[in-house]
């Protein structure tokens, strides 16, 4: 399960993303919603561990919008249709409804975050690699974590497989990142 971000904005990554990817995608940000809003209150609860679930918790509005672009450009951009589509604008509806605001998540901006998108998308399709010379290579996924305790508002994590992964030089952080093992996060300058 995965959202990918290798720009800034979620149309202009959706535009980015090869068909298969825009597909999964689009399935991902439904299955991601599905878990935010069947979240137990007490967060230490297994099924609410996961990365994914932890980057955009309190943003969901914003992932509805992710899911709706990649909707959109799947059904304009390449001609296909997308089941999912009126799900998700009805969640939007409702979470609109309820007061709920579509503010972008704060590590939205987080160009260590975009970059390791880019860099795991070269990874998987080496297609990609002409959309953004100069992206550091082998990069693991970053996780931002939201929490109110850090001033940017989240801390970025890796999965236990990428700090495996990390340890054994089979990924690698550029220069200006490292891997804190005490603080479990990834700090940089």
């Amino acid at each position: 399960m995965q959202t990918w971000l290798p720009q800034i904005g979620y149309a202009d990554s959706m535009r980015m993303l090869d068909t298969n990817r825009l597909r999964k995608q689009r399935n991902d940000c439904w299955h991601i919603l599905r878990m935010l809003e069947s979240l137990p209150s007490d967060p230490q609860t297994a099924g609410s561990r996961h990365a994914m679930v932890f980057m955009w918790k309190g943003h969901e509005r914003s992932l509805c919008l992710l899911g709706i672009m990649a909707c959109y450009e799947l059904r304009i951009g390449r001609r296909e249709g997308c089941d999912l589509y009126p799900k998700i604008h009805k969640l939007d509806s409702d979470l609109k409804s309820a007061g709920l605001a579509a503010n972008p998540p704060p590590w939205m901006h987080d160009l260590d975050v975009h970059r390791a998108y880019r860099s795991n998308l070269i990874r998987v399709n080496n297609g990609y690699a002409p959309l953004w010379p100069g992206t550091p290579e082998r990069m693991p996924y970053l996780f931002p974590q939201i929490v109110d305790t850090d001033p940017r508002g989240y801390r970025l994590r890796l999965l236990n497989a990428d700090i495996a992964r990390l340890e054994s030089g089979e990924r690698k952080l550029p220069d200006w990142l490292w891997w804190d093992r005490n603080k479990r996060e990834v700090l940089g300058f």
